[in-house]
């Protein structure tokens, strides 16, 4: 058949079903490699349609997906949009009970789109039934998690690979925002075999409608002298609150301070709600809900939960601790302005906190270094203990095992070098940015750091959406009313 006349039928496909004109950066090529029965990895910015190429897929081939998918948050939200759309659609997760999950996997054949953890995949039961589908595409999302081991390490990504070879190496789609090349080598080489051809496609062009900023510790100390920095930060953000568009996501490094936060806040009458994992599942579900509602204005939330809120017109993001390296910080940012318009990138300037993440990485660099035997992992932190014992299950001899990780640690301590630069000032953030990722190279030049906030205030137009100011205080109340009582 003609290849014009495919790519045609495909467009008036994408017309019917998913109500849009035309596809976007590279989702038709990574489309037509998939229904040529390759395997792809595409790499595109959030917010920029990479759910769509399965999705697509799935309904014009008619073929059964199985997307791995990092936090429940993120399938939840999948699930119930795509069953939106008219398709069936289910995540097994550890909240179904014994009798939903039978149901489930009677009716495994009727769902179009299945959606599931690594942990749960690997599972002797789940694993058996996924076995039962016939020639599916296996989608992992946030492929990304395969390279991180640092905290929130995640031991059964490094065992993709394996489950792939138990399923019969089942055609693969790899999807994830940020990738620069060390992290697309990890990919390549966790998820695929040396044989396997795989299309890669990438599309690192950053928003030209975001601005990226910085709030100097300088003008911090300015604005509340005779404090430590971490209180200074407190007051900082409240002033910086006075002069930002709504709503807000804010990233703090710990689940601790996100609840402090919060609660400081609401004090001060702003509608702020902490996320995180220290909340349960439904505490979790309602802040989503809330926040995606716009009965929240703020959210704080840490690195890995923030992945997990999918709203369209963020119009702020504020890293109050800055992020360990640059690929997680331009994933980050990237949950702002998805619908679009205008945002804005704010990162306050805080030396001490990447300062004590370089201490602790290059720490673990040494220990790596001066172990002989790394069978005996009691010296490690858990999540290193824990990237060891998977390499041993993919079949890393020792001397393997030890180059790998001390190559990623040293990778780490490159990539907070970089964020270093970058909080304290350079010229071009975005073209920067935009090189790393698709070269490997920093290339940041300095440049002294503007004040921010007076900058916002000389600046400062109708905003696109503000904190609702029909009474604050009676909105608080509704949320939380045994803390607002009169």
């Amino acid at each position: 058949m003609d290849h014009r006349i495919n790519v045609e039928v495909m467009k008036r496909f994408l017309n019917k079903k998913f109500n849009y004109e035309s596809f976007h950066n590279q989702q038709l090529e990574s489309i037509e490699q998939l229904v040529l029965g390759r395997n792809v990895f595409t790499i595109l910015p959030t917010g920029t349609g990479k759910s769509l190429i399965y999705q697509f897929f799935g309904a014009f081939k008619q073929r059964p997906v199985i997307i791995i998918s990092p936090l429940k948050a993120l399938m939840y939200d999948q699930v119930s949009r795509i069953v939106h759309q008219g398709f069936q659609s289910v995540a097994i997760t550890s909240d179904l009970n014994r009798k939903e999950k039978d149901i489930i996997y009677r009716q495994l054949n009727t769902f179009q789109y299945l959606f599931l953890s690594p942990e749960m995949i690997n599972q002797e039961e789940v694993l058996n039934h996924l076995k039962k589908i016939q020639d599916p595409l296996l989608v992992i999302d946030e492929a990304h998690c395969i390279s991180e081991w640092g905290r929130d390490f995640r031991q059964d990504y490094l065992g993709l690979k394996a489950l792939r070879q138990q399923l019969n190496n089942p055609q693969t789609l790899a999807l994830t925002a940020t990738a620069p090349p060390n992290v697309v080598k990890d990919v390549m080489r966790l998820l695929f075999s040396e044989k396997e051809t795989v299309q890669m496609f990438r599309h690192d062009h950053l928003p030209m409608n975001r601005s990226y900023n910085i709030l100097s510790e300088k003008e911090m100390y300015n604005i509340s002298s005779g404090m430590t920095l971490e209180e200074v930060k407190f007051i900082a953000l409240l002033r910086l609150l006075e002069h930002v568009e709504y709503p807000v996501l804010i990233y703090a490094g710990f689940r601790d301070i996100c609840d402090e936060l919060s609660d400081f806040l609401r004090s001060n009458h702003y509608v702020a709600l902490s996320y995180h994992a220290g909340l349960t599942n439904d505490e979790r579900w309602r802040v989503q809900e809330l926040y995606l509602q716009n009965h929240a204005d703020i959210v704080i939330a840490t690195s890995a939960f923030g992945m997990g809120i999918d709203k369209k017109n963020i119009r702020t993001v504020i890293h109050f601790h800055p992020s360990a390296s640059i690929a997680q910080f331009i994933q980050e940012t990237g949950r702002s302005g998805r619908d679009g318009l205008s945002n804005q990138s704010i990162c306050f300037q805080d030396k001490q906190y990447l300062n004590w993440k370089y201490r602790i990485i290059f720490d673990t660099i040494q220990k790596l270094r001066n172990q002989t035997n790394l069978l005996n992992v009691d010296q490690l932190e858990e999540p290193i203990a824990q990237a060891i014992e998977g390499l041993k299950q993919l079949n890393y001899n020792v001397h393997e095992i030890q180059k790998l990780l001390i190559g990623h640690y040293s990778n780490q301590l490159k990539q907070i070098e970089m964020m270093q630069e970058y909080i304290n000032g350079i010229r071009n953030p975005r073209e920067t940015f935009e090189t790393f990722l698709t070269s490997g190279f920093w290339e940041g030049s300095y440049q002294e750091i503007k004040p921010l906030i007076e900058t916002l205030q000389f600046n400062q137009k109708q905003p696109l959406y503000k904190p609702m100011s029909t009474n604050p205080l009676k909105r608080l109340k509704k949320l939380f009313p045994k803390n607002y009582m009169n």
